[in-house]
């Protein structure tokens, strides 16, 4: 799962309050999650994980420490926050990766692992539930520009072109009302459910396996690929 949006200047306190209300609200135990963890450097396997308690000092102090610095260790003006959290699914570990408070045109963005099945296994995937629970939570913490739930593998069949900073279409998406969208070009079999301040799209079929043609038409009244 991932999302984006672009420069947006935040304090280590302002980010920590979002990524507060995410962790709240990202379903874990309905997914056969654990709570959230952290991971000192240099320090791996199970035993260095440090858990999260999600009190907002503990996270304030979390992404404090994770400020982007230069090669002086100096903190980069502009640079923002880079905290990234894991939980566990049966032992393998579900990385939460963020960009925040970044000023610059690299923008910010977050990506969160889902408790999918290595071997693309629908019956050790997580339920359509829990799957659009995770993608909203994550717009209402961090109201990006775009979220979207979609596999490595799926984005190459759509021929998505990320230097392109083109949006990846997935089972659902999320747009802001600023994403321009030829409604006429959306085809009948994709779901649009109209929120504050944006729409989620989703495909017909299954969170690990979406209708490609639809993510074609989608991307299409995105204006890619005329």
């Amino acid at each position: 799962m991932t999302a984006s949006w672009a420069s947006r200047a935040e304090t280590a306190s302002g980010c920590a309050r979002r990524l507060q209300q995410s962790l709240r609200d990202i379903p874990s135990k309905a997914a056969g999650c654990s709570g959230w963890f952290t991971m000192p450097e240099n320090i791996t396997g199970r035993d260095g994980l440090i858990p999260v308690t999600g009190d907002l000092d503990g996270l304030t102090a979390l992404v404090e420490a994770s400020a982007v610095r230069g090669r002086s260790a100096g903190v980069v003006p502009g640079g923002g926050f880079s905290p990234s959290l894991i939980r566990l699914h049966h032992d393998r570990p579900l990385p939460y990766s963020l960009s925040c408070g970044v000023t610059s045109r690299r923008g910010n963005h977050l990506s969160l692992d889902l408790a999918d099945s290595p071997f693309g296994d629908r019956h050790d995937s997580p339920s359509t539930t829990v799957v659009s629970g995770s993608l909203k939570a994550v717009v209402s913490s961090w109201e990006p520009q775009h979220g979207t739930t979609v596999s490595e593998r799926f984005l190459r069949a759509q021929k998505h072109r990320a230097a392109n900073r083109e949006i990846p279409v997935g089972w659902l998406t999320y747009l802001s009302e600023d994403i321009e969208l030829d409604s006429r070009a959306m085809p009948d079999e994709v779901s649009i459910e109209k929120v504050d301040g944006g729409i989620y799209l989703t495909l017909p079929g299954h969170p690990q396996h979406p209708s490609l043609d639809a993510a074609l038409a989608v991307r299409r009244a995105l204006g890619y690929g005329r």
